[in-house]
């Protein structure tokens, strides 16, 4: 099971102790290094914490958007993701940090199954990809460029949430499913790969 798919099962465990995370007790400290910004969570107390970060990143390369779960020893500082900027992109982040409220281990159920898709996608631009995909990648810097918020997922290493997503969007007797990539859901129903790029920004913004 791939982290992305890990935090989307955590996500659902983990967000009633939201109002856990004080910044008196952990919190995310900021290093910028030229293009690259190291992210380290700081715990300030006496037990050891396990903790979830999600960064959402805008302009950095993919892989910045990965959620992060580590165990922080008490009183230390614990290295967590580094973002890398993209040349020439304008970028932007922010970040969620989760503590689990117990401070013990988050265990996860790597055979549970995403049931809540519905929740997921809703009122959101969501794209399902793979990284080989070329209209994929240019539809993904065209949204960037135009400042449109989203959310991709690999088809591959989201494998579960793209059956449920295929299986949530079937159950539409009135849409004619073929699934072309990149797969996209607009906020309320699907499309179906694209043509057009100006239609289908156009589509997306509307």
């Amino acid at each position: 099971m791939h982290q992305q798919l890990k935090f989307i099962v955590l996500l659902l465990i983990i967000i009633p102790f939201k109002g856990f995370a004080q910044e008196e007790e952990v919190f995310i400290v900021e290093k910028k290094q030229g293009k690259r910004i190291v992210l380290s969570a700081k715990n300030t107390t006496n037990d050891s914490i396990n903790i979830f970060l999600l960064v959402h990143a805008e302009g950095f390369r993919r892989s910045s958007s990965a959620p992060i779960i580590k165990n922080t020893p008490p009183n230390s500082t614990t290295y967590m993701t580094t973002l890398i900027e993209i040349e020439d992109t304008p970028s932007s982040y922010r970040y969620d940090l989760y503590l689990n409220a117990e401070k013990e281990p988050l265990v996860i159920d790597s055979e549970k199954k995403i049931n809540d898709i519905s929740s997921i996608i809703k009122d959101r631009i969501v794209l399902f990809v793979t990284k080989d995909c070329d209209k994929c990648i240019v539809l993904e810097n065209l949204l960037k460029n135009n400042r449109v918020t989203f959310k991709a997922f690999d088809i591959y290493q989201d494998e579960a949430l793209y059956k449920q997503f295929k299986k949530f969007v079937q159950k539409d007797p009135t849409q004619t499913i073929t699934f072309k990539l990149p797969l996209i859901w607009n906020k309320s129903y699907a499309v179906y790969g694209y043509d057009n790029l100006e239609s289908i920004l156009e589509e997306l913004t509307n």
